[in-house]
């Protein structure tokens, strides 16, 4: 997903993610594609006061694949700092 993500984050302006209920692990990867790629929004507020909770194993291993591939997390460490206080 990640490597995917990647090639085409500049030549589209929309991108979804769904599971089935749409509470923890959909918001937890639009929170972790937003840090990774700094796609401009504040990853706190995205989800804030919305009826989620991020799901910690989807953040963390998107995060952990990220580091593999050589990628900045450090805007998803800050956010989890946040993120895990609140849920």
């Amino acid at each position: 997903m990640l490597t995917d993500f990647r090639e085409y984050v500049g030549r589209v302006d929309t991108f979804m993610t769904h599971c089935s209920r749409g509470k923890n692990r959909s918001p937890s990867v639009a929170v972790a594609l937003n840090d990774i790629f700094n796609l401009g929004n504040d990853s706190r507020t995205l989800i804030i006061g919305e009826e989620v909770a991020p799901n910690h194993h989807v953040f963390k291993t998107l995060e952990k694949i990220a580091k593999e591939l050589g990628m900045d997390t450090s805007r998803m460490q800050k956010t989890w700092k946040v993120l895990k206080n609140i849920y």
